[in-house]
């Protein structure tokens, strides 16, 4: 399964978020970041929102399990 989470790096969270994200691209390739412009979604932002509506996607109620978990 991929994830794809999109982060708000205005935000103190989502500068953490993306800071961890940094560090495990640094350790495993089966990680990579990527910056994508918010004013127009790509086609994984598209197809992210596509699969989630199709009920493909997995919730996350607790973002310290799942960090915990990669």
């Amino acid at each position: 399964m991929k994830y794809v989470i999109v982060v708000d790096d205005s935000t103190k969270a989502g500068k953490g978020l993306l800071d961890i994200a940094k560090s495990l691209a640094k350790l495993y390739k089966s990680v990579s970041v990527s910056l994508h412009e918010t004013g127009k979604p790509n086609a994984l932002t598209r197809k992210a929102v596509q699969d989630a509506r199709n009920g493909k996607t997995e919730k996350i109620s607790n973002i310290k399990s799942f960090i915990g978990s990669i």
